[in-house]
């Protein structure tokens, strides 16, 4: 853009103002380096002329300062006006206080005032003279240096001779000196500068145009020439008599002419030649335009064709087939209208069965005899080579199908048998795999297929995948909808689950705080009141019986059941589970049987999850039997599946209706609401037994008939079997001293810290420990526990997990931290799945769960206790 305008100007303008600005710029800058040398040159000059002429006012007016003689002082500084160029003159003591100050012109300023400190800096040392220069003014500060003779003349005395030593001197002389003159000088200088500047460049610029006009002559001419050239004037010619390359420029454009000059009477030559052969191609052309004319009737044949298959496949969209759910009806209405389109006798869809081991034709529409077909089959691999080529291509256009090599394997099968010589076959894809091919079956000879007919194979073929798609969908939906309803009902189920939980939870609440209120108030006989304390203990029990089942169905849902395998013999447990069964059923008033068929000594499973089993099994016998009896068999099978422990309880219950006899066994269900309200329960036992028996490599089974009983029967992995004989008889004996062993109370001598905030709960177990011989000292938080530990040796602590001030686990792990080792076993309300885990995770080295029954919480006690000693 800063250029633009110069385009415009001519060759002789541009270097007329080329070399202009060349001159213009040299003779200026060598004028001004001059000049500035010059101005410089006479400043260092005054300088040294200052310096020497304040030197001489300094000598000069030594022995007036030194006399205090104030009107010699002035005498030396009106000699020193007498220079035109001083401004004003100065003399200043050693101190640096104003002796004498003289200028002629009393409005004058000086720039710059002497000051003491920078004289001395200055000029310490003799010899050394100060000067400085401002804008408009020279400053030259000289001191004046006491000489010996003025001491041996006696112009100072002798006692003040020590406050002269010669390195300090008694004055300085300052003479201030205008730069005035001189810049008027230099301005003089500047001008005469000019005038020759300008002098020189206008006899630059003379002489510049005249070679300028010289140099550009012969460029001219050469740029007219090639003008006349352009213009068809092969005749002209350079002038080759310029010096330089502007002449060996002529004389080479002199040489390019005469060639282009001999080269153009050798095109005119070569154009009669082109000349003739265009109209040999004139001819061709027409020959081609034959062609075209015909090409364009096929093309014309090929648009009827088009817009046959728009307006079939525009049908299909408008009647919205895909958005179908009868896919049987979709793919019938897309084959014949196929087959119609391309005019082919059969269009068939065909699928891949389960496996993809074959296709199997879903659809074969025969247009002829306007009937569909299905049924007909090809294995996969009988043709490799065709399902090859399905995989790779998006179709086969196959015009001799019996020769093409994709097809050829499909000729004594299918292609000679059903008479189809040209095959047209596009393979079906969802989601890029393939599911099928669309196959168009020509009937008779070979029949070229057009592209046309290809895309429009393929569209049939991406109709079919949609609606493919849309049968997948509805079938989904189809499955959401049922598992809706799956999770309607098993939400009712819960819900029916909580209310009658709430029911079976209050009504031992109701026993356990009605017969606690009686006992506070003191009211009854002691008969009663030892009657209302069994009631308690009962409903207590039956109480925590429910909350354990609740945990154990919690753990079983999480995968954190764990299940031991132990030497157990299933008599005693048989035997423990009688003691406890047969009461309720005398009760009720039924005939309670429980029958061991050859027993073995022992056998291997849970015992303590056997138990539980078999109790919920009969205690539902007893529940749902108001007449009658209930009855157990254990029996050992062995079979191929190796020793199986066998429980069967049968019983002359209501019964289960048989449509409800899958449900009972599903957390949080009963067979009907109406039984729940009429007997209670929860619907966990079934569910908790069907869950331990799978863990320990078994199940459970169940036949009733409603109104005449149940018979439910339990199946158990025994593992290894001891048979009973003399071994086994000791052994049992052995197993029964340590039962009696373990029976027995053990009694602890031990220091235990229990950590607790309930007051209650702190004066039970303290109660129930001290019992057995432990000293307890209690805390009411985490942190008043820690500091006790600290303070005081404990063999063990007990500590409660939620406190206030500081919980269980920040104190647990505050102690570990500080490198206690001492058992720390978790007493805490927390029983969920993964409670325990965030117990030990924090350093606890034990786990109870409250309510603790009293002998759980002495043994888990003293286990530690001897874990630690061991």
């Amino acid at each position: 853009m800063l250029f633009a305008p110069l385009r415009k100007l001519g060759l002789k303008a541009r270097a007329l103002m080329l070399c202009t600005v060349m001159v213009l710029g040299t003779t200026g800058a060598l004028s001004t380096a001059l000049i500035w040398r010059h101005y410089a040159a006479a400043l260092d000059a005054m300088t040294e002329h200052a310096v020497v002429y304040t030197s001489a006012i300094s000598r000069a007016a030594e022995s007036p300062i030194l006399l205090n003689d104030r009107i010699a002082l002035e005498q030396v500084s009106l000699a020193a006006l007498e220079d035109a160029a001083v401004e004003r003159v100065e003399i200043l003591s050693r101190d640096g206080s104003e002796l004498l100050v003289l200028q002629p012109n009393r409005t004058y300023k000086p720039e710059r005032l002497v000051d003491h400190d920078v004289l001395a800096g200055s000029t310490s040392v003799r010899g050394q003279v100060g000067s400085w220069r401002m804008a408009n003014e020279l400053l030259v500060v000289v001191p004046v240096w006491r000489e010996s003779i003025d001491v041996d003349l006696g112009l100072i005395a002798d006692d003040a001779q020590s406050e002269t030593e010669d390195n300090e001197p008694i004055g300085y002389v300052a003479l201030n000196y205008s730069l005035a003159g001189l810049r008027a000088q230099s301005r003089e200088e500047l001008f005469s500068s000019a005038l020759f500047v300008a002098l020189v460049t206008a006899l630059g610029l003379g002489l510049t145009l005249v070679l300028v006009r010289q140099l550009l002559t012969p460029l001219q001419n050469l740029v007219d020439t090639t003008a006349a050239i352009s213009n068809g004037d092969l005749s002209e010619r350079a002038v080759e008599h310029a010096v330089g390359e502007i002449g060996a420029l002529a004389r080479s454009f002199n040489h390019m002419a005469d060639n282009l000059e001999t080269s153009y009477a050798s095109i005119e030559a070569t154009v009669a030649d082109r000349t003739a052969e265009l109209e040999a191609h004139k001819r061709e052309l027409e020959r081609e335009i034959k062609d075209r004319v015909r090409a364009e009737d096929a093309l014309r044949s090929s648009e009827s064709r088009l817009r046959a298959q728009s307006a079939a496949l525009s049908r299909l969209y408008r009647a919205r087939v895909v958005e179908s759910e009868d896919f049987a009806a979709t793919v019938q209405q897309i084959t014949a209208t196929a087959a119609e389109t391309l005019a082919v006798q059969r269009v068939g869809i065909w699928l891949f069965g389960e496996g993809r081991t074959a296709l199997e034709a879903y659809d074969s529409f025969d247009r002829v005899r306007n009937r569909h077909e299905a049924g007909a089959r090809i294995r996969v691999r009988d043709f490799p080579t065709y399902f090859a080529a399905l995989e790779a291509n998006r179709t086969i256009a196959a015009s001799d199908a019996c020769r093409d090599p994709r097809t050829v394997e499909l000729t004594e099968p299918y292609l000679a048998t059903h008479g189809v010589g040209a095959l047209l076959d596009a393979p079906i894809r969802v989601g890029g795999e393939l599911i099928g091919v669309v196959c168009h079956e020509h009937v008779g000879s070979s029949r070229p297929w057009t592209l046309d007919e290809q895309h429009f194979a393929a569209s049939i073929a991406d109709l079919i995948s949609l609606a493919v798609e849309v049968r997948e969908l509805c079938r989904a939906e189809a499955h959401l909808v049922q598992a809706k309803e799956a999770a309607e009902a098993a939400n009712y189920a819960k819900s029916d689950f909580l209310a009658n939980m709430s029911h079976e939870l209050r009504t031992p609440l109701t026993a356990i705080v009605g017969f606690s209120e009686l006992l506070t108030d003191g009211e009854g006989t002691e008969a009663e009141r030892n009657d209302w304390s069994r009631t308690i203990h009962t409903n207590g029990e039956h109480l925590l019986a429910l909350i354990n089942d609740i945990l154990d169905l919690s753990k079983i849902e999480a995968r954190r059941m764990e299940m031991e395998r132990v030497p157990c013999d299933v008599r005693q447990i048989l035997a423990e589970v009688d003691s406890a069964m047969r009461p309720r059923a005398t009760e009720k008033g039924l005939a309670f049987i429980m029958r061991a068929d050859d027993l073995p000594h022992s056998i291997e499973t849970d015992p303590m999850r056997l138990k539980q089993m078999l109790i919920n099994l009969i205690s539902n016998a007893i529940k749902f039997t108001l007449t009658g009896r209930v009855e157990t068999v254990a029996r050992v099978v062995h079979g191929e599946q190796g020793a199986r422990l066998t429980l069967q309880v049968t019983d002359t219950g209501i019964g289960i209706p048989g449509a409800q006899l899958d449900a009972i066994f599903e957390p949080f269900s009963q067979a009907d609401t109406s039984v729940t309200r009429r007997f209670g329960g929860t619907g966990l036992g079934l569910a908790i037994t069907k869950r331990f028996a799978e863990a320990l490599g078994g199940e459970i089974s169940v036949q009733s008939e409603e109104g005449r009983g149940s018979t439910f029967t339990l199946h158990v992995d025994a593992g290894h079997v001891v048979q009973r004989d003399s071994a086994a008889g000791s052994a049992s004996a052995t197993t029964d001293a340590r039962r009696d062993a373990g029976s027995k109370t053990p009694t602890l001598d031990a220091r235990i810290l229990l950590v607790e905030d309930g007051p209650d709960n702190q004066k039970l177990i303290s109660l129930l420990l001290r019992r057995v011989g432990a000293t307890v000292v209690t805390a009411e938080n985490g942190e008043v526990g820690v500091n006790l530990a600290e303070e005081q040796e404990f063999d063990l602590i007990l500590m409660d997990m939620q406190m206030p001030v500081l919980d269980g686990y920040s104190a647990t792990r505050r102690l570990r931290e500080r490198g206690h080792t001492l058992p720390i076993i978790a007493l805490t309300a927390h029983a969920m799945v993964g409670d325990e885990a965030r117990c030990r995770s924090v350093g606890c080295s034990g786990y109870l769960t409250k309510p603790v029954a009293p002998k759980q919480l002495i043994q888990g006690v003293a286990d530690a206790l001897s874990a630690t000693v061991s």
